[in-house]
This record gives structure tokens, C-alpha cells and sequence, in this order.
């Protein structure tokens, strides 16, 4: 019973953090929301989930875990580091217009 109330709360929990993130960048890319918009949701979401560092050093590391941890935590970081970069080419770019 653990096992399932454990996995949908996970479901619903990246469900939601992604579906929200889904909506800002569409609205953003229809030109409906500013740019920034999306590149701070992307931030936050991602940002967030870079956490998993914590767990993984509160646990000891890495050992026990398979490849799909490591691939996400790789996905977080990297679009983490992505929306903070896209968010400042931004504004350099609408600065110099």
C-alpha cells in the first residue's frame, strides 16, 4: 500500500511541476506571457528538483541507485543551467535593441 500512495504521490507531484512549466513556456512561445516568465518557472522547477543532491548525500550517495537517477538528476541540472542561461542571453539581447 506504501509503495503505491508513494508513486502517486510522485506522479502528481512531476505531473504538476511539469504540467505548469508545460502551460507558462506555451503562453510564453504564443507570445501571451513575457519570455522571463517561462525561464524563471523553468528555473524554479528545475531548481527544485536539483535538490535530490541533498537526498542523495543525506543517504550516503549514490550507491543502490540505478541509471534513471542519475539521468534525472543530469535533466535537472542541465535545465537548470539552461533557463538561467536563456534568461540572461535574453536580456542582454533586449537590452542592445
Amino acid at each position: 500500500m506504501a509503495d503505491l500512495d508513494g508513486l502517486n504521490e510522485i506522479r502528481a507531484q512531476y505531473g504538476g511541476f511539469f504540467l505548469a512549466a508545460g502551460l507558462v513556456n506555451g503562453l510564453a512561445l504564443l507570445g501571451i506571457l513575457p519570455r522571463q516568465a517561462s525561464f524563471i518557472v523553468d528555473a524554479v522547477v528545475f531548481g527544485g528538483l536539483i535538490t535530490r543532491i541533498a537526498s542523495l548525500a543525506i543517504q550516503g550517495g549514490m550507491n543502490g541507485h540505478g541509471g534513471t537517477i542519475r539521468a534525472l538528476l543530469n535533466v535537472d541540472v542541465s535545465g537548470f543551467a539552461l533557463s538561467i542561461v536563456a534568461s540572461f542571453l535574453d536580456r542582454l539581447s533586449s537590452r542592445a535593441t
